[in-house]
């Protein structure tokens, strides 16, 4: 049964509207605290997946080269 209502795009996007709604909800009550520990925990997974998943030569075109620092110019893509 839940298969058929998932199947359905008008219910899908309807529980996913509801669950968005319901996200923004949940963290536009937050503390000030709680709001920097979830950004804080959201960067550092979204860093060791892009570590993980990303091959090196991919992280320097994609400017993570391993330093704060931007690449050179003439080192970026589609630059002569």
């Amino acid at each position: 049964m839940l298969q058929n209502l998932l199947n359905n795009r008008k219910t899908s996007g309807l529980i996913l509207g509801g669950l968005a709604a319901y996200a923004f909800y949940r963290y536009s009550k937050m503390t000030p605290e709680q709001k920097s520990k979830l950004t804080d925990t959201i960067k550092e997974k979204a860093t060791s997946l892009f570590d993980q998943f990303i091959p090196g030569g991919l992280k320097n075109t994609a400017g993570r080269n391993g330093t704060n620092q931007p690449m050179a110019e003439s080192t970026m893509p589609g630059s002569f």
